[in-house]
């Protein structure tokens, strides 16, 4: 099984390389980081020319024999995890993702996910429209959440596309949850504590946060609160074998006092 292009075979730069004190390196991943199924990957994948969204390298692939088209990133490994790990809470709580999924080529971690061309970019001045559906609006009120819980400070994205619309089914769409937790978007760290902060700092008027979700209280002032619902069935269980999956178990307790602390708020 070989990549169909060259960049990545010599590796020494990769953004895996370096800090093995915090992240496995190459040789010394465990061997429970690696899925234990077949990879998706073939030996027919084609990346096309500059498509690399984001700061990990990467890019969208075409599988040859089957038409289907990923997205394939390779960002350090536990972040590989976490984004992974937030993707499938995301889907728990009723917020649709591209379902991220931790995967391996020749020992390096990737995150992968199916690409979906019906997904279309949402401009500034789009989202104060769409905001003014009940629906949307309740959509982005449990993002909201839901980025408060995981504290995922980079939910809508540094230009607001972190967030996409679904043209076949008019739902939005959360991607690129490698910004939550202890890590920051591009892989620095940054604290990840039991308090809910962001409900404040969202609500700055430098970021465009406190534009979008200014505009759900605008015209839906009770979305944050019927949004909460979600967070409050899906059981703490469910949370600590999310993160237990992915080798994150140490920060459960954190995301459930988070949890509840934004309960009580909004519940």
């Amino acid at each position: 099984m070989q990549w169909q292009y060259e960049e990545f075979h010599n590796m020494e730069h990769h953004p895996l390389r370096g800090d093995a004190e915090r992240y496995p390196d190459f040789d010394d991943i465990p061997d429970d980081w690696i899925p234990k199924r077949k990879p998706f990957l073939t030996e027919e994948l084609n990346l096309q020319a500059n498509t690399q969204y984001g700061s990990n390298v990467g890019g969208v692939h075409t599988d040859t024999e089957t038409g289907k088209k990923y997205y394939i990133k390779f960002p350090h490994a536990e972040q590989a995890h976490v984004e992974a790990a937030i993707g499938e809470l995301y889907e728990k709580w009723g917020i649709p993702t591209v379902r991220p999924t931790v995967t391996a080529h020749n020992g390096n971690v990737a995150v992968s996910s199916e690409w979906n061309d019906s997904l279309e970019k949402i401009r500034h001045h789009d989202y104060l429209d769409l905001m003014k559906s009940k629906h949307h609006a309740e959509s982005m009120a449990k993002m909201h959440h839901a980025a408060i819980i995981t504290g995922n400070r980079d939910i809508l994205g540094l230009v607001g596309d972190n967030v996409m619309r679904n043209e076949e089914t008019d739902r939005l769409v959360s991607l690129d949850q490698g910004g939550s937790m202890h890590f920051r978007a591009q892989g620095g760290d940054k604290p990840y504590e039991k308090n809910i902060d962001e409900v404040e700092s969202f609500r700055n008027p430098k970021y465009m946060t406190n534009t979008v979700f200014g505009a759900v209280d605008n015209h839906h002032p009770d979305a944050f609160k019927r949004a909460i619902e979600p967070f409050k069935t899906v059981p703490d269980t469910e949370i600590r074998s999310v993160l237990n999956k992915h080798g994150l178990e140490r920060f459960s307790d954190i995301m459930i006092a988070r949890k509840n602390l934004l309960v009580s708020r909004y519940g």
